[in-house]
C-alpha cells in the first residue's frame, strides 16, 4: 500500500510558475475589459509574490510553512520593498513569472507601509474601504487543516490572513509610466490624482 502524499517532490517544484491561478484569470479580464485602451501609459513593472519560506520548508505539507511577508510583518514589523527570488517577481517580461498584461494585486508590504497593521484596526489611510480583499502576498500553508492562507486587508483596515477558499475582493494594481503627466488633484480621497490621457 502506498500512502497518498500531497507535497511536492521539492521546494523549486513547489514554486514553479505552471499554473494560472483563479485572480490571475479574473484580473486578466478585467484590465481586458478596462485597461487595454491605457496600455500607452501603463509600465511592465515586478510584482512581488514572496514565496521564500521563512518557517517550514515550503513545499511539505508539515510542518506549517510560514512565508516572508509572515515574519516581515508579524515577527519584525518590518515591511520591504526588496523580491528576493527571481521566480516570484511577476511581470510580462519575465519568462520565468510571466503575466499576460502588467496587473496584479497589492502585497502585505505594500499595505503595511501605506497604514496597514496586523490585528490593528485603521481607517484612515486610503486601503481602508469597510470590506475584505486580498493582497498578493502568501502567508502560510498550515500543517494541521492541509490549507494556504493569504494576507488580506481586513473591514477594519487591519491586515490578517485567511485561507484562500474564502470569497473576498480584489483591489486591481497597475504601474504608471514615469513620464505619464498628472494633470490635476493631491492623491487623497478627496482630490484624487488625474492622469492625462492625449
Amino acid at each position: 500500500v502506498q500512502p497518498i502524499s500531497y507535497s511536492s517532490d521539492s521546494y523549486a517544484d513547489a514554486v514553479t510558475n505552471n499554473t494560472n491561478s483563479t485572480m490571475k484569470g479574473t484580473l486578466d479580464t478585467w484590465y481586458k475589459n478596462n485597461l487595454t485602451s491605457y496600455a500607452s501609459y501603463i509600465a511592465d513593472e515586478t510584482f512581488c509574490n514572496d514565496r521564500s519560506a521563512t518557517g517550514g520548508s515550503g513545499y511539505l505539507t508539515t510542518p506549517t510553512t510560514t512565508y516572508g511577508a509572515y515574519g516581515r510583518l508579524i515577527d519584525r514589523r518590518t515591511p520591504s520593498l526588496k523580491c528576493a527570488q527571481d521566480g516570484d517577481k511577476f511581470k510580462v517580461s519575465n519568462e520565468s513569472a510571466k503575466l499576460d498584461y502588467p496587473i496584479s494585486l497589492i502585497t502585505a508590504d505594500e499595505a503595511a507601509m501605506a497604514g496597514g497593521v496586523y490585528n490593528t484596526p485603521n481607517s484612515n489611510y486610503y486601503l481602508y474601504n469597510g470590506q475584505y480583499f486580498w493582497t498578493l502576498s502568501p502567508s502560510k500553508f498550515s500543517s494541521g487543516s492541509s490549507r494556504a492562507s493569504v494576507w488580506t486587508v481586513r473591514p477594519s483596515g487591519s491586515l490578517g490572513w485567511y485561507f484562500v477558499n474564502n470569497s473576498f475582493g480584489a483591489r486591481p494594481v497597475i504601474n504608471l509610466k514615469a513620464d505619464t503627466l498628472i494633470t490635476k488633484g493631491d492623491g487623497t480621497a478627496l482630490n484624487p490624482y488625474v492622469v492625462s490621457i492625449s
